[in-house]
């Protein structure tokens, strides 16, 4: 385990030694506690890499591909998340590079209750806005809803919400700014009530 995780930082370029030494210890853990989650997976006899158990549960989330230990395992990533959300959006371009650390990050935030979620949310729009060192795209769409998690449609249900409906509306400029038609199109369906109103239907005709 030891050695996994060495190799996963070398490999994956984690930057350490420019942090202070808490941040230092909270990017480590999470990048300890995330490798841990796709370790030990067997599949048909035999045992896989973190790297091949991770590319089936990014294709499908962390609420339908984990179970067992390995789902004590993210659980154990969401309480340390959940304790250390506004540090870890406030140093996201650290988390942000690795794609295994970013997903699985994410997705713990969208189980870290409804607050630490917005507020993930907020910080990481403004960064989207503001910071010209990276482009926070990917992460901004993923997690205004993150499928596989408690909060997937929560947003989208609340549109109504001025909070809400102001992330949208900023959602959409980022999305016109990067030239995601489909983005765009997203958060006009939910700013008109459209995608509430859809989604409802297919629900309670059990299409969902």
């Amino acid at each position: 385990m030891k050695n996994n995780l060495v190799m996963f930082i070398i490999c994956f370029g984690i930057n350490v030694s420019c942090c202070h030494a808490q941040e230092e210890n909270l990017v480590t853990n999470i990048y300890a506690k995330t490798i841990r989650v796709y370790s030990d997976y067997v599949f048909l006899g035999k045992q896989r890499t973190p790297e091949y158990f991770f590319s089936g549960v990014r294709g499908g989330g962390v609420n339908f591909e984990l179970d067992g230990i390995h789902l004590e395992r993210f659980m154990d990533l969401v309480n340390v998340v959940s304790n250390n959300c506004s540090e870890i959006a406030s140093d996201w371009h650290t988390y942000e590079t690795n794609e295994m650390v970013r997903f699985t990050t994410l997705s713990a935030v969208g189980y870290s209750g409804y607050g630490n979620y917005t507020n993930f949310i907020d910080k990481l729009l403004t960064y989207g806005e503001t910071d010209t060192r990276a482009n926070y795209w990917r992460s901004l769409r993923f997690i205004m809803s993150p499928y596989g998690t408690k909060q997937e449609n929560k947003l989208a249900l609340r549109y109504e919400d001025a909070t809400v409906s102001n992330f949208f509306v900023r959602l959409r400029q980022q999305a016109i700014n990067y030239g995601e038609t489909n983005s765009v199109n997203w958060c006009n369906d939910v700013l008109s009530g459209e995608w509430a109103k859809d989604h409802l239907q297919m629900e309670a005709a059990g299409a969902l």
